[in-house]
């Protein structure tokens, strides 16, 4: 998000606007290829994570990762749509959205804890409704201002879904590992290089990111030669 500013500002400059409307997609489905996968990674490995991380086999605590999980996707679209309207010079806007989420978050926090009793849980879900909340005000801000659609499929749907059979490729990989080898550790390490995998094929398969898309990501290069010698591209 941080380094599309730069572009997004030169682009908004100059008056392109068919520039500024082309960065922003593309940093859009940037962010979403990566926050879908580490929302579902975390999901299926919150358990074995959190033994691994911190010595916690307490369901709750892997209960807590797994919904907390969630908020991963709000949390990066929103950093995104912040800036996206730094870079089109509409600073002011990323503020007083801020400042209504944190209204919405503190009410919606006390009335977990409140009224529906839901104690460390309360936190949890108030912290996916804040990123959600923030989220839908920075993308309309977003919206309003460059005038910018995108596309639904290759942004939300493919890499959503291709993060989904990805998942169940990484869970199966652990407790197969997990039952043969016994070391969370070990586990948690083959399943999470059997998710880079298979997502990096899925996405590519699904027409998830374009070969020009991919050139883009870190070491962009060696990715696209990696999947050329796999017969992905």
């Amino acid at each position: 998000a941080s380094t599309s500013v730069p572009a997004l500002s030169a682009s908004y400059a100059e008056g392109d606007r068919k520039g500024v409307r082309s960065q922003i997609r593309s940093v859009t489905r940037f962010i979403m290829a990566i926050s879908f996968p580490c929302m579902v990674g975390l999901m299926v490995l919150s358990q074995p994570l959190m033994v691994l991380l911190f010595g916690d086999a307490d369901p709750i605590s892997g209960k807590m990762l797994f919904y907390g999980a969630l908020a991963v996707p709000f949390y990066s679209r929103s950093s995104r749509s912040t800036g996206i309207l730094q870079g089109i010079d509409m600073m002011k806007i990323p503020v007083r959205n801020a400042a209504l989420t944190i209204i919405f978050h503190v009410l919606m926090l006390l009335v977990l804890m409140v009224v529906f009793h839901m104690n460390i849980f309360a936190v949890v879900i108030a912290n996916i409704f804040n990123g959600l909340f923030l989220t839908i005000l920075n993308d309309l801000s977003v919206k309003r201002y460059s005038g910018v659609r995108l596309n639904i499929k290759k942004t939300y749907l493919i890499p959503l879904l291709s993060a989904v059979i990805m998942g169940a490729f990484v869970y199966l990989a652990y407790f197969v590992v997990d039952y043969i080898v016994g070391i969370t550790a070990v586990s948690v390490l083959i399943a999470t290089l059997v998710g880079m995998f298979s997502y990096f094929v899925l996405i590519i398969k699904l027409k998830g990111i374009t070969e020009d898309e991919l050139y883009r990501f870190p070491k962009g290069g060696t990715l696209i030669a990696l999947a050329r010698k796999m017969h992905l591209l």
